[in-house]
């Protein structure tokens, strides 16, 4: 072929090139959107812990400790899944998280454990704080839920003790259509000499 044959052809593709991508009316396909999907938090707050179940998880072990005796006692889940907290509560009302910790992260349970041995292997010494006093009244609560709790450290004893426990009672207080609590607490006290 010659260069003016080859030239010919070119120009033809080349003008056929350009006339096809300039006909009038046609529209570039739209590029699509990302469309924003709201993501569902599966954590609850402590303000569920007012629907909670008292007692429906176990926790046994001794009633009496020396001071500076070391403390252990068994966390029972009764068959139930979830994220397990325990938390100390002394007498003015002040409560510390015990698990999850540094040495123990955060983790769905199901079972029977010994804490704190199975907890990051921490060892903990049962004290008093009342001078003079023959034995203090010390207590543990173990929480139990399906869902993480975001905002466990500002937790306070009366988010554990307000009006769903009473002496002698338990209730649980529930609006009309809410449905079972997927939150489980229990407690053990023990005395500290």
């Amino acid at each position: 072929m010659s260069i003016t044959k080859r030239y010919k052809v070119s120009l033809l593709v080349l003008s056929s090139i350009i006339i096809t991508g300039c006909v009038p009316g046609k529209k570039e396909a739209p590029v699509p959107t990302p469309v924003k999907t709201e993501v569902q938090s599966s954590e609850k707050t402590i303000a569920a812990l007012k629907y909670a179940q008292f007692g429906s998880i176990q926790l046994k072990g001794k009633t009496e400790y020396s001071q500076n005796q070391s403390i252990q006692f068994i966390v029972d889940t009764k068959g139930k899944t979830g994220y397990l907290y325990i938390v100390y509560a002394d007498n003015k009302g002040n409560t510390a998280l015990l698990y999850p910790n540094a040495q123990s992260p955060l983790t769905e349970l199901n079972g029977k454990y010994i804490f704190p041995r199975d907890f990051g292997g921490m060892n903990i010494n049962a004290t008093k704080d009342c001078k003079g006093c023959q034995q203090e009244k010390t207590t543990v609560y173990a929480i139990l839920s399906k869902e993480q709790i975001s905002d466990i450290n500002n937790l306070k004893l009366t988010d554990l003790t307000n009006s769903t426990q009473s002496k002698g009672l338990s209730m649980n207080l529930r609006p009309s259509g809410v449905a079972r609590s997927d939150i489980n607490i229990g407690k053990i006290e023990f005395f500290v000499k």
